[in-house]
């Protein structure tokens, strides 16, 4: 509860839950779940509802010492997309249409499990690849989908 907070939730003479509020978590076994509060009776119960669902298990990224975490939520899409990722040095993110042409650039910074929103509100119906390079590298790609 400490590392995830309390914002999930606010008091308005009962609790009502942030519904556009989600959490990416690492288990110890390196699986990420998103995490989607339901439901809060309050402190003096204690009973706290959420859904959560799994997008990565730790075989879902190669055994690249670089990337421990690379996923894409949701996919497919049908406007921004979120890329969840752990990387251990700094690294690009590219998204490339089937062509090869190259759509979207940005910087990625080394900080642990991180979350970064991808502008795919503004692309095309179609597929589309997201990469993961450094100068030397690359490291992974994957397939977005965009509806």
């Amino acid at each position: 509860i400490n590392i995830i907070g309390y914002d999930w939730k606010s008091y308005q003479g009962t609790y009502v839950i942030d519904p556009n509020r989600c959490y990416f978590i690492r288990d110890l076994s390196q699986n990420i779940w998103r995490i989607v509060f339901t439901s809060f009776d309050g402190m003096s119960t204690g009973n706290i509802e959420f859904n959560s669902t799994l997008l990565a298990n730790n075989t879902s990224v190669e055994n690249i010492k670089e990337i421990k975490t690379f996923e894409i939520y949701p996919n497919p899409t049908k406007g921004n997309t979120t890329l969840i990722y752990d990387i251990s040095e700094k690294s690009d993110i590219y998204i490339y249409d089937v062509s090869g042409k190259s759509i979207y650039k940005n910087m990625l910074n080394n900080n642990g499990l991180s979350t970064v929103s991808l502008p795919t509100n503004t692309l095309n119906e179609g597929v589309y690849f997201v990469v993961i390079s450094n100068n030397k590298n690359i490291f992974v790609r994957k397939k977005l989908i965009v509806q």
